[in-house]
């Protein structure tokens, strides 16, 4: 489809939209016109706030509190905050009420007797007069309803870009128990490999994640970012996924930019414990695969049970004469070989249903305040039924080579720990010192077997493999405001990140049908008695600066201008080290036996089974990325409902990945590059009602390649399956962005938006596949691709309906899209279609949520759905056909009872129809597996 089609899609397609477009504008419509029903009636405050001298005040807290109630504390009523025009709009049922409203340096005022009748609107314009006083209630008002659903909707309407975002108290009534599972929930948002972020139909790389505005490394080396799973819930305050370019954010993304706010000082004491058991169909209470450990992997650490030997030397173990010059004698050899443990054998356990216990406790302490959030969590996973099909490509079709049934066990414990803490040297000056530490062990046993067209005979295969992931991340950071010079905001943060993967002494071993004996024996390929040692350490030094200066422009409205600098440091260790028991002479040894039986010390010599280092020439690098950047942004309303936004963000960029032989270090390939760009932004907002609005922008932005897209390590998962490696040629991305955005903001609570958007991709980074020896993964620069798409969210009370439905809410969004990616024949990559969709771009992704909230009974129950389309996987090439990962549906049920004011009991149903995942290749089944229906009961007591 060409990309002038734009606005144009399937005839099906746009009924599809049409019925949804048509029945959310009925429902608002329909909302508005069922206002005088009694039950459901409210009424509206609206009007403009000012200072003494006339001009609109930007978020200032305008609260509503019933007349006659007497010492209400401050955010005890109904909140809302004034726009960018000044303008308000506060929904209250009727009644006769008295407003408090605040604003920083101004005369907190107070206005008795405003009364509000059904389906009315009561005009009231605002006057605040300038004073040079502390005003302690509006900051209180402000930090007690950060974390409501109110106070994020109403930052999304101020906000100059296109945003979507989600509340801890909206985060509180999902059944997700992390950031992941969080964001499949929002609009246009899917997630990758059950970690990864996906927006707007664009595949995890072109999306990027902030933790509290920084950068944050990763502990997987083949991805770009953290896996968005180890963040739990419990610690995050809101969560924001930016979806349009401005020139204070990093320019590396163009689907979408989540950031991700944890939990901030509390003004008065908070003191929780809660505890959560989950049972699993497929896991719980049934036998799962493990293997002796350690003593502490019940707590996500290795005890040094699977460290490398201490008789291992530094250099290649290799007998003397092998490699010329150097190496060991057999007697040295036979040392080696004994030096490891001879601990292969998996047994099976009965497996607890999974726990998880939080606490958090936070309190203020005059101007001193903190939080302290711990958890821990113990879970269980079998993958019993999972397939994986391997083809080749000849004669125009698809030919099986490789079947196997994979029976995989999963343990994982997990530690976080945050500890925020603040303190407020002046009303206008505070200084934060943010921390967050978390800790995943994850123990494997994977056993698979199947027929392999290489041996021509049946295998078994078995993998024993311990993850241990470490992120820490410490930050320092200053807010100030100085009304003396030119109203500035300054803010500034200073962050370090540290991650960690650990893989110590992953070891795989092989069995093969022999026919002339009819019996398996031990193999002799070069996954059959191997271990691995692989560390992987990332660190991030992430800067920022930012200033912010408010100015009148010629009608006397605010406008600001900001200007900022940033500098990133990424640096990456990688290593691994490779080593495999070679059969040398295996005549008197039976290698039908078990593994630790072969293995025997006295069968580990220069003539039965010799250690042998097979540790490759690319399997160490080291890597860095710098990144300098400075910004000019101005906000500048034009008259009173069009404010203009817009500016550029210069960045020097420079990655290098330097590839080495761990023993040669003169045998080495380099990838260096370096980019000079600017990035342009322009935004436009008109404010059609102060609840309604239009946003337009245009902005350029990059995605630049990853360590591990540039760096040629070559890993294999599965015999005669799939590798990944590097390509050192890849070329950085550029994409040109198109945004438009109506949202009309209808209710308390409710809202409708639709959006469009056009993208228009410079040498995109797509993965493929390269059907070598063994399948491999890889990356390529497709010459031309494109993308665009339309969105669309409803959140609306059901009252309107009829009265015994006012307790009830329909939540929906919706996103359509469509790609193109070209990539033409080269050297080393000739794809199977050089046209098609770009890959992780799913055609169609919806959730509908439908609550029921009675706070009079201290109840709240939600239904879930969400439904995602087939997207491309990997890129085939040489005839076999892209992978498919099909279509997915998942159903959930969320219960939430409430009794007294200090205990809450949740129970929750996920995946309840037990959806799979499948991918398919050519139309034939290429993986599946599914997950099993959890049910998890919790309780959360509250001092």
């Amino acid at each position: 489809m060409h990309p002038g089609c734009f606005l144009l899609m399937t005839t099906r397609t746009v009924r599809f939209l049409s019925v949804l477009i048509l029945v959310s504008t009925s429902l608002a419509f329909s909302a508005q016109n069922g206002a005088s029903q009694e039950v459901t009636a409210t009424g509206k405050i609206a009007g403009t706030v000012r200072d003494s001298s006339g001009n609109p005040l930007v978020e200032a807290g305008i609260e509503a509190v019933e007349e006659g109630t007497i010492n209400t504390p401050a955010g005890g009523g109904i909140f809302t905050l004034s726009y960018a025009n000044g303008k308000y709009v506060l929904e209250v049922p009727p009644g006769v009420y008295r407003l408090r409203v605040s604003f920083p340096k101004h005369e907190t005022t107070t206005i008795s007797r405003v009364t509000v009748a059904a389906g009315e609107t009561t005009p009231l314009n605002i006057v605040l007069s300038e004073v040079l006083v502390e005003i302690d209630e509006m900051k209180v008002v402000a930090r007690a309803k950060r974390e409501t659903e109110t106070v994020q909707l109403l930052r999304r309407k101020t906000a100059t870009n296109i945003m979507d975002n989600m509340s801890a108290e909206i985060i509180a009534k999902t059944p997700d128990s992390d950031v992941a599972g969080l964001l499949t929930r929002m609009p246009g948002v899917t997630i990758s490999e059950g970690k990864y972020l996906q927006a707007r139909g664009l595949p995890k790389r072109y999306n990027r994640t902030l933790f509290n505005n920084a950068v944050l490394p990763t502990t997987r080396p083949n991805e770009k970012v953290v896996p968005l799973d180890l963040f739990p819930a419990t610690v995050v305050e809101s969560i924001n996924v930016i979806k349009s370019y401005t020139p204070s954010l990093p320019a590396n993304f163009a689907g979408g930019l989540a950031m991700i706010e944890t939990r901030s000082i509390p003004d008065e004491r908070v003191f929780s414990l809660s505890s959560n058991v989950e049972y699993n169909s497929k896991t719980t209470f049934k036998d799962y695969q493990t293997y002796r450990g350690g003593s502490y992997d019940w707590a996500g650490y290795d005890d040094g049970t699977r460290d490398l030997p201490r008789a291992i030397p530094s250099d290649r173990v290799v007998r003397e004469g092998v490699i010329g010059r150097g190496g060991y004698s057999p007697l040295e050899m036979e040392r080696f070989g004994e030096a490891f443990e001879n601990n292969w054998k998996t047994y099976e356990k009965e497996a607890p249903p999974n726990q998880d216990y939080t606490l958090v406790y936070g309190d203020r302490f005059n101007k001193v305040g903190g939080i302290l959030v711990g958890r821990y969590k113990h879970k269980f996973e079998n993958r019993y039924d999972e397939e994986q099909r391997i083809y080749s490509a000849g004669g125009g079709k698809l030919s099986l080579d490789n079947s196997y049934k994979f029976k995989t066990s999963f343990e994982k414990a997990m530690l976080t720990g945050l500890l925020n803490t603040g303190i407020d040297l002046t009303a206008d000056h505070r200084i934060s010192f943010n921390n967050f530490y978390h800790n995943t062990g994850t123990d494997e046993v994977r056993f698979y077997e199947g027929f392999n067209s290489d041996l021509g005979a049946p295998i078994n295969d078995t993998r024993l493999r311990w993850q241990e992931e470490e992120l820490f991340s410490s930050q320092l950071k200053g807010d100030h405001r100085i009304d003396d010079l030119s109203e500035s905001e300054i803010d500034w943060s200073y962050t370090y990140s540290h991650a960690r993967l650990q893989e110590p002494d992953l070891r795989a071993y092989q069995y093969e049908y022999n026919r002339f004996v009819e019996k398996f024996l031990l193999g002799d390929e070069s996954m059959s008695g191997f271990r691995m040692w692989t560390d992987q350490k990332e660190d991030v030094h992430d800067f920022s600066f930012d200033w912010k200066v408010t100015f009148y422009q010629w009608s006397g409205l605010a406008s600001a201008l900001q200007a900022g600098t940033a500098y990133l440091h990424r640096s990456r260790d990688f290593s691994s080290r490779r080593f495999q028991y070679m059969p040398r002479d295996t005549t008197g040894i039976d290698r039908s036996r078990p593994i630790e039986d072969i293995l025997k010390p006295w069968n580990i010599n220069e003539y039965n089974y010799e250690l042998n280092e097979t540790t490759r020439p690319t399997d160490t690098y080291d890597s860095e990325q710098d990144v300098k950047a400075g910004y000019l942004s101005l906000d500048l309303p034009i008259i009173s409902r069009f404010r203009l936004s817009g500016g550029f963000r210069y960045e020097w960029s420079h990655i290098m990945v330097d590839t080495f032989n761990l023993f040669d270090p003169g045998e080495r390939i380099t990838t260096d590059l370096k980019a000079e760009d600017i990035f342009p932004a322009l935004n436009l907002t008109c404010s059609l009602t102060g609840d309604m609005s239009i946003r337009a922008g245009y902005s350029e932005t990059t995605s630049r390649p990853e360590f591990h897209e540039l760096a040629p390590f070559e890993f294999t998962d599965v015999r005669g399956g799939r590798t990944i490696k590097g390509n050192p040629n890849l070329k950085a991305a550029y994409i040109d962005n198109y945004d438009l955005r109506w949202e009309w903001f209808f209710g308390q609570g409710e809202l409708i938006s639709i959006s469009g958007f056009y993208k228009e991709f410079k040498n995109a980074i797509e993965r493929s596949i390269q059907p070598t020896i063994e399948l491999r993964t890889t990356f390529v620069n497709a010459d031309d691709a494109w993308l665009y798409g339309v969105e669309w969210e409803l959140r609306k009370n059901l009252g309107f309906i009829a009265p015994p439905l006012k307790n009830f809410y329909l939540m929906g969004n919706y996103i359509y899209a469509q790609s193109e990616s070209e990539t033409k024949p080269r050297a080393g990559f000739v794809p199977t279609n050089d046209k098609r969709a770009m890959e992780g771009q799913a055609d169609h992704v919806y959730n509908i949520t439908l609550e029921y909230d009675n706070p009079a009974w201290g109840f709240t129950g939600r239904i879930l759905y969400n439904f995602t389309d087939e997207r491309i996987s990997d890129i085939g090439a040489l005839g076999l056909p892209d992978i498919i990962l099909e279509e997915s549906s998942v159903f959930d049920i969320v219960l939430i009872k409430k009794f007294k004011e200090n205990l809450t009991f949740k129970l929750v149903a996920e995946n309840i129809t037990n959806e799979g995942v499948k991918y398919t290749q050519g139309g034939k089944l290429f993986e599946k597996y599914k997950l099993g229906v959890t049910f998890k009961a919790g309780v959360t007591y509250t001092f």
